[in-house]
Formats: C-alpha cells, sequence, structure tokens
C-alpha cells in the first residue's frame, strides 16, 4: 500500500500506522518551546540571583557592568610561607569576571595562588611576601574592576 500524500506510514513493534506529516513537525515545535523555556527560566534565575545584567554571564565587559557594594574590613595574615590577602573588589558579576580577576592579579609578582568570588565580590590572594595596595589597585583598575580595599 502506497503512503497517502503529505504523511508516511510508520512501523510499531512489526505494525505498519499512518502518521500524518504535521504531527513529527508539531513534536519538534514542542521540543524547542521547551528547551527555549527552560533557557529562559534559569536566565531568569541567574539574574534574581545577582546575575550579570549586561551580559547574561559571559562577561566580555571587562567589569562594566557593576553595582555598587560597600567595603568591609580586612585580613592579612602570614602562614605556611605564604601572606593570605584578602581583597574587596566591586564590579564582578559573573564568573567570567573571576577570571579576568584571577588572570590579572596571577601576574603581580610574587603572587602563588589567586581565588576570586563574585558573589562575595572579594579575591583571596596567596603571595612570597606582602602586595603593595597600590599594585593590586592598579592592576584591577586597568582590568576594569574597582579596588575597594583589602580586608
Amino acid at each position: 500500500m502506497p503512503p497517502k500524500p503529505g504523511g508516511m506510514y510508520r512501523h510499531y513493534y512489526g505494525k505498519r500506522f499512518y502518521m500524518p506529516a504535521f504531527l513529527g513537525n508539531a513534536i519538534v515545535i514542542l521540543i524547542v518551546i521547551a528547551l527555549v523555556a527552560i533557557s529562559l527560566r534559569e536566565i531568569i534565575k541567574s539574574h534574581k540571583a545577582g546575575g550579570c545584567s549586561s551580559c547574561g554571564g559571559s562577561c566580555s565587559c571587562g567589569g562594566s557592568c557593576s553595582t555598587s557594594k560597600g567595603a568591609e574590613k580586612g585580613v592579612l595574615s602570614k602562614g605556611k610561607g605564604a601572606v593570605r590577602t584578602v581583597v574587596k573588589i566591586d564590579g564582578m558579576m559573573c564568573p567570567m569576571c573571576e577570571a579576568h580577576i584571577n588572570e590579572a592579579l596571577r601576574k603581580l609578582s610574587g603572587v602563588k595562588k589567586v581565588k576570586s568570588s563574585h558573589t562575595k565580590g572579594e579575591a583571596v590572594i596567596y603571595s612570597e611576601d606582602l602586595l603593595s595596595e597600590v599594585e593590586i589597585a592598579a592592576v584591577l583598575k586597568e582590568t576594569g574592576y574597582e579596588y575597594k580595599g583589602v580586608l
């Protein structure tokens, strides 16, 4: 039996049945709508959690998408041969911002490790010696972020 125009026969457990062409298209459209809805939900959730409003989290803005957060009291400590410096930074809005900051701060002399947090608005720097606040501020300004002080 030849297929009807605009559709085709399918096999299901050994039985043939007719499936109209629009049914396949409808299934594809429903899948696309579901994927778009899931993506929108994640974007909205990210923005409610303080996500980057101008770049959506794929930050190439260099920190120009900033919100103003106040500086808090700071801590400098030395232990196990490394100096731990916690720096308050304004302008980090997403994980890409953290990566930009980490890369820039690692270029300072004597820096061993850097760990930034856009949710806390701070970076923890482990170095061989005490770092100059002027150098830290200059590096952050050059990268497009605002130095708020040492915690």
